[in-house]
């Protein structure tokens, strides 16, 4: 069962921190993890002074003690810590100061009801090097149905050890919360649409093979994955498996809804042999379609561009 030690909850001034509180709290005590509230103080900008940052920062101290009273009270020793004039950078490099494995963090306003996620928290999906669970507003209390997408790419020697993560991490938290775990891969033939012009002179029964092959691979590829790498659940349902033929970006998230999750784990980076290079456009466009809890998780041995 994957396990967290040192849990990092980032609050900022305007959210509903609560929620985020109580799930950190909980994931806390039954790892028994420390805690650490982390509360963010916006930066005012070239127009501020050394008397309106020192009366922001007091305000944010003192928001930051009345949250912290609101812990459950089966997690009594809470640390804390204020970051003033903070960036997501700042707190990245927080992060990597403190050795936080898990950053939890209620998500912040959009402007546009289409798009899930704001800037600050793209940025620590992008480059935060640790797990970030962002917390929904109106989640439920124990999640009954939690998804983690997993992606097939035998080129890339990586991309085993990264799903061997997702789906190790996503079967511990189901473990705990009770839940079904559903398990999703995209896939789809490339280029079918061209193979299908009246140009390439295929006829469509031989395009149709081609489908049905390239199904069978990832089918066969799905099946074997979740027998090897997927932890037994104690004696909890068996994950049910969903392959979903499309583009990721597009069918992912209608699964989400489809299967009503409250929690959707998945990668956000790939390895290109360059550290800290994000090229996780595809992950980034799911997880901005996803109305529910989601939790980002990097793949081994990435290092953020962020340092301390």
């Amino acid at each position: 069962m994957k396990r967290f030690a040192n849990i990092a909850l980032i609050v900022e001034p305007d959210a509903d921190n609560k929620a985020a509180l109580n799930r950190a709290a909980s994931l806390a005590a039954r790892n028994r993890a420390k805690l650490t509230v982390v509360a963010v103080a916006p930066e005012l900008g070239p127009i501020a002074n050394d008397a309106l940052r020192e009366a922001l920062a007091n305000v944010t101290r003192e928001e930051l003690r009345h949250l912290v009273s609101q812990a459950p009270n089966y997690l009594p020793d809470i640390h804390t810590q204020l970051i003033a004039g903070a960036t997501p950078i700042d707190v990245i490099r927080a992060v990597v100061v403190h050795g936080y494995d898990l950053v939890i963090k209620a998500t912040e306003p959009t402007a546009s009801a289409a798009e899930t996620l704001g800037p600050f928290d793209k940025k620590l999906l992008r480059k935060c090097p640790c797990p970030v669970w962002l917390v929904r507003d109106a989640g439920p209390a124990r999640y009954e149905r939690i998804l983690v997408a997993i992606d097939y790419r035998p080129e890339n020697t990586g991309n085993d050890a990264l799903n061997r993560q997702l789906l190790e991490m996503a079967a511990s938290l189901a473990s705990m919360e009770g839940a079904r775990l559903h398990v999703t891969h995209a896939w789809r033939l490339q280029g079918e649409d061209t193979l299908r012009s009246s140009r390439t002179g295929l006829p469509a029964v031989k395009v149709d093979e081609l489908v049905r092959a390239e199904r069978a691979v990832h089918q066969t590829w799905l099946a074997a994955v979740v027998a090897k790498d997927c932890p037994s659940l104690d004696g909890a349902h068996e994950p049910e498996r969903h392959l979903i033929e499309g583009a990721a970006r597009a069918v992912v998230p209608q699964l989400a809804t489809t299967i009503d999750a409250q929690l959707v784990v998945m990668g956000t980076v790939g390895r290109t042999g360059i550290p800290g290079y994000f090229i996780g456009n595809t992950a980034e466009a799911i997880l901005g379609r996803i109305d529910c809890a989601i939790m980002a998780v990097k793949p081994p041995g990435f290092l953020s561009p962020v340092v301390s």
